[in-house]
């Protein structure tokens, strides 16, 4: 007998959860800095999804992809004031938590998150290939008020 393979939506519905899940972490994190929270948007978080599917087609870890530097794709896209950019890559999926860590233990990431500046988030992870090996990549795009 065949073995069923999942749907799609469940995959995006997991995806969701970690996207989300990060979201908290880092209000998380600003809430003990005593800064204000950052809100999701589907238009950031399209970016951010935009970008990690653009760099694991390209092979390529960077802020800079189609052509643009990562602060060009944005604003080309929204009408915001200030950008700013977290990457993270990981060698299999990491939880929120992890991902947070990680660039809490980053000075120009942590500079990003604890930007009082920004208001606006979008988080996207996804699975791929980088090179020869497995990779678990993450956007987020932080955003001010225009």
């Amino acid at each position: 007998m065949p073995v069923a393979t999942p749907p799609l939506v469940a995959h995006e519905a997991v995806a969701g959860r970690l996207d989300r899940a990060i979201v908290r972490d880092i209000n998380a994190v600003r809430a003990r800095a005593g800064l204000s929270r950052v809100t999701e948007t589907r238009r950031l978080h399209r970016l951010a999804r935009h970008h990690t599917l653009d760099m694991l087609r390209r092979d390529s870890f960077s802020h800079d992809g189609d052509g643009t530097t990562f602060s060009q794709r944005i604003k080309a896209r929204v009408h915001y004031r200030k950008v700013g950019e977290t990457l993270a890559s990981m060698p299999r999926r990491a939880g929120a938590r992890r991902i947070v860590r990680a660039w809490m233990h980053s000075p120009p990431h942590r500079a990003v998150i604890l930007d009082p500046a920004y208001r606006r988030i979008g988080v996207s992870g996804k699975r791929g290939q980088m090179g020869a090996r497995r990779a678990f990549l993450v956007t987020a795009d932080f955003a001010t008020w225009q």
